[in-house]
Protein backbone atom coordinates (compact mmCIF):
# COMPACT_ATOMS: atom_id res chain seq x y z
CA UNK A 1 0.00 0.00 0.00
CA UNK A 2 0.96 3.57 -0.57
CA UNK A 3 -0.26 6.62 1.22
CA UNK A 4 0.16 9.66 -0.68
CA UNK A 5 0.34 13.08 1.49
CA UNK A 6 2.61 14.61 4.10
CA UNK A 7 1.77 13.91 7.85
CA UNK A 8 1.42 17.90 8.42
CA UNK A 9 -2.11 16.96 6.92
CA UNK A 10 -4.22 15.68 10.25
CA UNK A 11 -6.11 13.93 7.60
CA UNK A 12 -3.18 12.17 6.27
CA UNK A 13 -1.58 11.74 9.62
CA UNK A 14 -4.46 9.80 11.18
CA UNK A 15 -4.89 7.35 8.09
CA UNK A 16 -0.89 6.78 8.90
CA UNK A 17 -1.27 6.17 12.81
CA UNK A 18 -4.35 4.09 12.30
CA UNK A 19 -2.00 2.00 10.09
CA UNK A 20 0.67 1.97 12.47
CA UNK A 21 -1.82 0.77 15.00
CA UNK A 22 -3.28 -2.28 13.03
CA UNK A 23 0.33 -3.36 11.74
CA UNK A 24 -0.67 -2.75 8.39
CA UNK A 25 2.33 -2.10 6.12
CA UNK A 26 2.35 0.89 4.02
CA UNK A 27 4.60 3.28 2.30
CA UNK A 28 4.54 6.84 2.67
CA UNK A 29 4.84 8.90 -0.76
CA UNK A 30 5.25 12.41 1.21
CA UNK A 31 3.24 14.55 -1.85
CA UNK A 32 3.09 18.11 -1.12
CA UNK A 33 -0.47 18.41 -2.73
CA UNK A 34 -0.37 22.42 -2.71
CA UNK A 35 3.21 22.32 -4.91
CA UNK A 36 3.00 19.05 -6.66
CA UNK A 37 -0.85 18.80 -7.45
CA UNK A 38 0.21 16.64 -10.85
CA UNK A 39 1.46 13.69 -8.15
CA UNK A 40 -1.99 13.65 -7.07
CA UNK A 41 -4.97 14.12 -9.35
CA UNK A 42 -4.43 10.60 -10.98
CA UNK A 43 -5.53 9.12 -8.05
CA UNK A 44 -8.45 11.74 -6.81
CA UNK A 45 -9.82 14.13 -9.93
CA UNK A 46 -10.33 16.72 -7.04
CA UNK A 47 -6.75 16.41 -5.48
CA UNK A 48 -6.59 16.12 -2.35
CA UNK A 49 -5.32 13.79 -0.03
CA UNK A 50 -4.92 11.65 1.49
CA UNK A 51 -5.07 8.93 -1.17
CA UNK A 52 -4.39 5.24 -0.71
CA UNK A 53 -3.26 3.38 -3.39
CA UNK A 54 -3.92 -0.65 -3.00
CA UNK A 55 -1.35 -2.97 -4.11
CA UNK A 56 -3.49 -3.87 -7.25
CA UNK A 57 -3.72 0.10 -8.28
CA UNK A 58 -6.86 0.83 -7.03
CA UNK A 59 -7.16 4.30 -5.35
CA UNK A 60 -9.39 4.86 -2.34
CA UNK A 61 -9.34 9.04 -1.39
CA UNK A 62 -10.78 10.86 1.65
CA UNK A 63 -9.85 9.39 5.06
CA UNK A 64 -13.08 8.17 6.46
CA UNK A 65 -12.94 6.28 3.24
CA UNK A 66 -9.49 4.57 3.79
CA UNK A 67 -9.80 4.11 7.00
CA UNK A 68 -13.13 2.22 7.03
CA UNK A 69 -12.09 -0.14 4.07
CA UNK A 70 -8.74 -0.72 7.18
CA UNK A 71 -11.55 -1.25 9.78
CA UNK A 72 -12.68 -4.26 6.74
CA UNK A 73 -9.52 -5.95 6.21
CA UNK A 74 -8.05 -5.28 9.77
CA UNK A 75 -10.31 -8.10 11.00
CA UNK A 76 -12.56 -7.84 14.58
CA UNK A 77 -9.32 -7.81 16.65
CA UNK A 78 -7.52 -4.99 15.12
CA UNK A 79 -10.47 -3.03 13.38
CA UNK A 80 -10.60 0.72 15.15
CA UNK A 81 -14.25 1.09 14.78
CA UNK A 82 -16.61 -1.59 16.17
CA UNK A 83 -18.46 -3.24 13.35
CA UNK A 84 -21.95 -2.81 14.86
CA UNK A 85 -23.85 -1.34 18.25
CA UNK A 86 -23.86 1.35 20.84
CA UNK A 87 -19.95 1.27 20.90
CA UNK A 88 -19.63 1.77 17.11
CA UNK A 89 -21.92 5.30 17.57
CA UNK A 90 -20.29 6.29 20.42
CA UNK A 91 -16.69 5.91 19.06
CA UNK A 92 -17.95 7.53 15.77
CA UNK A 93 -19.58 10.21 17.15
CA UNK A 94 -16.08 11.28 18.87
CA UNK A 95 -14.53 10.55 15.54
CA UNK A 96 -16.99 13.22 14.18
CA UNK A 97 -16.97 15.61 16.90
CA UNK A 98 -12.76 15.45 16.70
CA UNK A 99 -13.15 15.84 13.15
CA UNK A 100 -14.84 18.71 13.04
CA UNK A 101 -13.05 20.54 15.27
CA UNK A 102 -10.14 20.16 12.73
CA UNK A 103 -12.03 21.13 9.55
CA UNK A 104 -12.97 24.46 11.04
CA UNK A 105 -9.06 24.66 12.35
CA UNK A 106 -8.05 23.86 8.80
CA UNK A 107 -10.60 26.44 7.35
CA UNK A 108 -9.46 28.95 9.75
CA UNK A 109 -5.90 28.77 9.34
CA UNK A 110 -6.38 28.52 5.33
CA UNK A 111 -8.26 32.13 5.59
CA UNK A 112 -4.89 33.62 6.60
CA UNK A 113 -2.68 31.58 4.37
CA UNK A 114 -4.71 31.90 1.12
CA UNK A 115 -6.27 35.65 1.27
CA UNK A 116 -4.34 38.60 1.61
CA UNK A 117 -4.13 40.20 5.22
CA UNK A 118 -6.79 43.13 3.92
CA UNK A 119 -9.58 40.59 2.95
CA UNK A 120 -9.45 38.18 5.75
CA UNK A 121 -13.46 37.68 6.85
CA UNK A 122 -12.74 37.86 10.97
CA UNK A 123 -16.66 37.27 10.89
CA UNK A 124 -15.91 33.84 9.52
CA UNK A 125 -12.67 33.02 11.13
CA UNK A 126 -13.91 33.79 14.63
CA UNK A 127 -16.57 31.98 13.83
CA UNK A 128 -14.62 28.78 12.92
CA UNK A 129 -12.17 29.35 15.68
CA UNK A 130 -15.33 29.32 18.23
CA UNK A 131 -16.22 25.57 16.88
CA UNK A 132 -12.37 24.58 17.11
CA UNK A 133 -12.99 25.41 20.59
CA UNK A 134 -16.06 23.85 21.21
CA UNK A 135 -15.41 20.59 19.62
CA UNK A 136 -12.39 20.32 22.11
CA UNK A 137 -14.04 21.45 25.25
CA UNK A 138 -16.75 18.88 24.63
CA UNK A 139 -14.05 16.15 24.13
CA UNK A 140 -12.49 17.51 27.30
CA UNK A 141 -15.30 16.92 29.27
CA UNK A 142 -14.94 13.19 28.57
CA UNK A 143 -10.53 13.01 29.13
CA UNK A 144 -11.33 14.72 32.42
CA UNK A 145 -12.98 11.44 33.54
CA UNK A 146 -10.57 8.87 31.80
CA UNK A 147 -8.18 6.99 33.85
CA UNK A 148 -4.36 6.70 33.35
CA UNK A 149 -4.99 3.67 30.47
CA UNK A 150 -8.40 4.23 29.73
CA UNK A 151 -9.68 5.72 26.11
CA UNK A 152 -11.84 8.21 24.80
CA UNK A 153 -15.22 5.96 23.57
CA UNK A 154 -14.39 3.99 26.94
CA UNK A 155 -13.25 1.06 24.83
CA UNK A 156 -11.11 -2.20 25.67
CA UNK A 157 -8.23 -0.93 23.42
CA UNK A 158 -7.42 2.40 20.80
CA UNK A 159 -10.33 3.40 18.99
CA UNK A 160 -10.41 6.07 15.66
CA UNK A 161 -11.92 8.08 18.90
CA UNK A 162 -8.48 8.16 20.66
CA UNK A 163 -6.64 8.30 16.91
CA UNK A 164 -8.75 11.23 15.83
CA UNK A 165 -8.97 13.52 18.80
CA UNK A 166 -5.43 13.23 19.60
CA UNK A 167 -4.04 13.88 16.30
CA UNK A 168 -6.59 16.84 15.73
CA UNK A 169 -5.63 18.43 18.95
CA UNK A 170 -1.98 18.52 18.15
CA UNK A 171 -2.83 20.22 14.19
CA UNK A 172 -5.11 22.66 15.72
CA UNK A 173 -2.68 24.16 18.42
CA UNK A 174 0.19 24.19 15.73
CA UNK A 175 -2.12 26.00 13.51
CA UNK A 176 -4.04 27.97 15.73
CA UNK A 177 -2.00 28.74 18.65
CA UNK A 178 -3.83 32.47 19.20
CA UNK A 179 -6.67 29.79 20.60
CA UNK A 180 -5.24 28.46 23.80
CA UNK A 181 -6.38 25.26 23.55
CA UNK A 182 -4.34 23.42 26.25
CA UNK A 183 -5.79 25.69 28.37
CA UNK A 184 -9.41 25.45 27.27
CA UNK A 185 -8.98 21.76 26.88
CA UNK A 186 -6.34 20.72 29.48
CA UNK A 187 -7.56 17.20 29.64
CA UNK A 188 -7.39 16.93 25.73
CA UNK A 189 -4.25 18.13 26.00
CA UNK A 190 -2.72 15.38 28.54
CA UNK A 191 -4.51 12.91 26.79
CA UNK A 192 -2.67 14.09 22.90
CA UNK A 193 0.65 14.06 25.01
CA UNK A 194 0.06 10.96 25.93
CA UNK A 195 -0.75 9.37 22.56
CA UNK A 196 1.96 11.60 21.10
CA UNK A 197 4.63 9.39 23.41
CA UNK A 198 3.13 6.40 21.59
CA UNK A 199 5.17 4.18 18.83
CA UNK A 200 2.51 4.23 16.26
CA UNK A 201 2.40 8.70 16.47
CA UNK A 202 6.14 8.32 17.11
CA UNK A 203 6.41 6.47 13.73
CA UNK A 204 3.97 9.22 12.11
CA UNK A 205 5.56 12.17 13.58
CA UNK A 206 5.31 15.75 12.10
CA UNK A 207 8.19 16.62 10.37
CA UNK A 208 10.03 19.98 12.28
Amino acid sequence: MRLIGILRSPYVRRTAVSLNVMGIPFELDAVPVFDKPERVTPHNPLTRVPALVLDDGEALIDSSVILDYLDEIAGPEKRLVSERGAERRHVLKLTTVALGAVDKAVWSAYEYRFRPAEIVHKPWVRHNDAQVVAGFTYLDAIAAKLGENEWMAGTQRMSQADITTAVGFTFAQIVRPNLGLAEKAPNVARFAARCEALGPFKAAAIPS
